[in-house]
């Protein structure tokens, strides 16, 4: 399989069943101090923006958990250890999949 055909992107990616694909936001971690974080030190808890989410779920989940109401642009907190990150070649973020259920709260704006 040559680089072109094992190319992964957004266009041609498409979660299936319960999943759904989260692009990281990167924050400059700085502590009280005003000293930047090396990675390392970084919380798992991280900021993401929903980029895609199966058409399975709807029927599946929503109906159990009403509460979990994401759509495509939204930005949400997960836990970077229940996600499984993958490589899209378009994006300099890293981005996850991860189960619907398993993001943990929806940040809106006040």
């Amino acid at each position: 399989m040559s680089k072109a055909q094992g190319e992964l992107r957004m266009s041609n990616l498409t979660p299936l069943n319960d999943w759904m694909i989260v692009e990281e936001i990167e924050e400059e971690q700085i502590s009280a101090g005003g000293i930047v974080l090396p990675e390392k030190k970084k919380l798992l808890i991280k900021k993401g923006k929903v980029l895609s989410i199966s058409d399975d779920i709807a029927p599946k989940l929503r109906e159990k958990a009403k509460d979990l109401k994401f759509e495509i642009g939204d930005v949400v907190l997960f836990h970077t250890q229940v996600g499984i990150a993958v490589d899209i070649s378009d994006r300099d973020n890293k981005e996850f999949f991860m189960k619907y259920e398993s993001v943990m709260g929806k940040v809106t704006e006040e």
